[in-house]
């Protein structure tokens, strides 16, 4: 609950808009009395979102980015930290990808995104809002801008393996690239609303320890798709141990395929239905 210091909130009739200029794709909206906030996508460069105030009254120093559920949400009430933008005094109060798209992700699930800071004039707290209302016609115009920022198609990520060898539970250099390039999608991508990641291992050993081995794996490759910036709470995590080889057989070759673990990406169930 918000009990004092200075917050700045939408006006009721103010509205996201889309434009583009300048060969850049824009999504912002004016926060109040306080400044304007918006989302600039370029060719060849990260998402950036920045706001621009009429004048700072943020002290120096980084402002957190808090995603909040407002009443009217199914998720009311929940508050996730989501990180922290660039700040100077008197300047601009900016972030690059990740933060930036979960930023966008956040509006685009019906989240508020709250800005705060230490005023820099008393130190009391000062709040800016930057609300979902009327916000997805505009991020549908801006998506369509920007589709040039999908690292792939969907049919590419949608389902990735992650070889693991045998007793590895952490991820080495290469394994590390390719989620990363998977969590470059999901970011990009608002339509996909979780993210699965399964652990197995192959046969040999006790259950409880392959049980344990494919806990680790799985946990391994969702905190490294966090990291990546997927939000945490889009990752479901299961473990299965034996359970469920790709291959069957002692040999080998058959153990090396079921050390793994997989990334199963879902999307919204419209588009699903529409074969997307």
């Amino acid at each position: 609950m918000w009990a004092h210091g200075v917050a700045f909130d939408v006006d009721i009739d103010e509205q996201w808009r889309f434009r583009e200029a300048e060969g850049a794709c824009h999504l912002e909206r004016t926060l109040g009395r306080y400044g304007e906030v918006r989302f600039v996508g370029e060719p060849g460069r990260k998402l950036h979102v920045e706001v621009l105030p009429r004048r700072d009254l943020f002290a120096p120093g980084a402002v957190d980015a808090v995603a909040e559920t407002p009443e009217w949400h199914p998720e009311h009430p929940e508050r996730w930290s989501r990180g922290e933008l660039h700040h100077v005094l008197g300047g601009a109060i900016s972030a690059w990808d990740p933060l930036a798209t979960t930023m966008m992700m956040d509006l685009f699930a019906g989240r508020s995104v709250l800005l705060e800071q230490a005023a820099w004039f008393a130190g009391d707290p000062v709040r800016l809002v930057l609300s979902p209302v009327r916000f997805q016609a505009a991020y549908a115009r801006f998506a369509e801008c920007y589709q040039w920022l999908m690292p792939a198609n969907y049919e590419d990520v949608a389902r990735t393996r992650v070889a693991f060898r045998p007793g590895q539970v952490g991820l080495d250099e290469f394994q590390q690239r390719k989620l990363a390039e998977v969590a470059e999608y999901v970011r990009a991508d608002a339509d996909v609303v979780r993210v699965y990641v399964d652990g197995h291992t192959d046969a040999t050993g006790s259950e409880r320890d392959n049980m344990r081995v494919s806990e680790q794996r799985a946990k391994a490759v969702a905190g490294w798709l966090a990291q990546c910036g997927v939000p945490e709470e889009q990752i479901v995590v299961r473990y299965h141990a034996s359970r469920y080889p790709v291959k069957e057989g002692t040999d080998e070759a058959a153990r090396a395929a079921n050390r793994r673990a997989t990334v199963r990406l879902e999307k919204r169930a419209e588009d699903a239905l529409a074969g997307v």
